[in-house]
């Protein structure tokens, strides 16, 4: 049930957009609760034994680091040049003809766009 919910509300996007430039992170939000249930059905089942145990723990020790990590960003709070720097891993997204961006940067209109993926 949970991954035919998944897949329900996710691959119709997939399918319909014939580009990767047209498939937006907004989509994906109906999954979601999908998702998190498949998370957590998956984590009950591990439970069980102390293998499981471990890596739900240290699974849930990554997720908080990560989301401490990312704090700042998510909060919009100020910080330094190199801290928002080394918390953006997608940067330059390799766009022809153009220079390299120094980031941040809120003038990207010189040189084609991107192909593909790209997440500035």
């Amino acid at each position: 049930m949970i991954l035919a919910g998944g897949l329900g509300t996710y691959l119709p996007w997939l399918v319909l957009t014939g580009s990767r430039s047209f498939v937006f992170i907004w989509y994906l939000l109906p999954t979601v609760p999908f998702m998190c249930a498949a998370l957590g059905i998956l984590a009950a089942w591990a439970w069980s034994s102390i293998r499981g145990r471990v890596a739900v723990a240290t699974g849930g020790v990554l997720v908080l680091a990560a989301f401490v990590f990312f704090f700042p960003i998510l909060t919009a709070l100020p910080m330094s040049p190199d801290d928002w720097r080394a918390r953006i891993w997608f940067t330059d997204c390799a766009r022809p003809d153009a220079p390299p961006l120094e980031l941040p940067n809120d003038v990207i209109d010189k040189g084609p766009p991107p192909r593909g993926w790209c997440w500035i």
